[in-house]
């Protein structure tokens, strides 16, 4: 009763359910009510002088997402195999206001098995692993930490913990090895032009 299939969509990706129906079966099931944990650090804006202009993230040959920068909002808006993805509801094009792109180790597991054989896959996300994290238009290098019962924590390669902007955050999983594409501005030229009839 939790959950429910639409028939707009294709199986598998047309089950939903909803928070008030999460929070009515974790009540009958006697679900603790109230959990103390860390949340992440936040900041004020602070956008590139030359931003970064886009990132592509290969999940498969099929399934290509990509996140292009918009100066204006300070966030990156989000495309699905090069079309602008959309809230299926209000129909404005999805945009994320931080990227974390984390990696993490691929296992194949015997869960579940689909008509063509395809297998479930799960992800270790407990210990640690490299992060790629976007925010303001800029690309920081770093990793991600997780215990067994706790959300990761985000650093940066210096140790620090990364600030995100005020918003939304989007983290995309990926198997370990995973390379993604960031587009950047093409450096700005140096050489100065001589006038005519000048020397150096």
């Amino acid at each position: 009763p939790t959950y429910w299939r639409i028939s707009s969509r294709k199986r598998p990706h047309n089950l939903y359910t909803s928070t008030k129906s999460l929070r009515e079966l974790a009540v009958k099931k006697g679900y603790e009510d109230e959990i103390s944990y860390k949340g992440f650090e936040f900041k004020e804006d602070n956008p590139a002088s030359t931003p970064l202009i886009s990132l592509t993230i290969p999940f498969s040959n099929w399934n290509k997402v990509a996140y292009k920068y918009d100066k204006e909002t300070n966030s990156f808006l989000r495309f699905h195999k090069s079309v602008a993805h959309r809230d299926a509801y209000t129909g404005t094009q999805i945009k994320a206001r931080n990227v974390v792109v984390l990696y993490a180790k691929k296992i194949v597991t015997n869960y579940i098995e689909d008509r063509q054989g395809s297998k479930s896959l799960n992800f270790g996300l407990t210990g640690e692993g490299k992060a790629d994290f976007f925010i303001d238009g800029k690309e920081i290098s770093g990793f991600w930490k997780s215990g067994s019962n706790s959300p990761p924590s985000f650093y940066a390669d210096n140790g620090e913990e990364i600030s995100f902007n005020a918003g939304n955050i989007w983290i995309e999983v990926v198997p370990t090895g995973t390379n993604i594409d960031v587009e950047k501005p093409a450096p700005k030229s140096t050489t100065e032009t001589i006038p005519e009839g000048e020397t150096e």
